[in-house]
């Protein structure tokens, strides 16, 4: 086994104003969370994030939405993005998450995806945790859920396919 790693997959379809995405979690039982932020140079403010688990005590695939007001800490403002076709599954040793949106998806002005006209070009925030999640999708509770030390971080995306 190898050291945990996420890696991101999305095809940017301008045509239709859909982001579709997939996050895959390699050595890791735990989450994947992937955010949308340009309030941002690295942390979670006015972040529009999606997390994905599986409950490893029901088998339970779970999905969050959340969003996040503040630099750090758990996101505990209401959410407001919409996400389409969203799946959470374990594979090889992977977790893997997928969903789409639209480049606005009702989503906090930050967390709006850019056109081409207006540069392709936002912030992602990113988290993962390796070790098993317990916890009921249906919970508000972020016990246990604290990314640590483990794989987080931001990056600048730009959208568009290389040329």
């Amino acid at each position: 086994p190898g050291s945990p790693a996420l890696v991101m997959y999305w095809r940017y379809d301008f045509d239709d104003r859909l982001l579709y995405t997939m996050v895959v979690g390699y050595n890791t039982n735990g989450y994947v969370a992937i955010g949308f932020s340009n309030a941002s140079y690295s942390q979670m403010e006015e972040a529009d994030i999606v997390m994905g688990y599986i409950d490893a005590l029901t088998t339970t695939p779970c999905i969050r939405v959340m969003y996040s007001q503040f630099t750090v800490g758990a996101p505990s403002s209401p959410p407001t993005m919409f996400i389409r076709n969203p799946s959470v599954q374990r594979s090889g040793g992977a977790t893997i998450l997928r969903f789409e949106r639209a480049f606005g998806a009702n989503a906090h002005p930050a967390g709006i995806i850019p056109t081409p006209a207006e540069g392709a070009t936002s912030r992602i925030i990113y988290a993962m945790q390796p070790a098993a999640v317990a916890l009921n999708c249906s919970s508000t509770t972020f016990t246990g859920l604290y990314h640590g030390n483990n794989p987080h971080g931001s990056r600048l995306v730009n959208w568009l396919p290389p040329p």
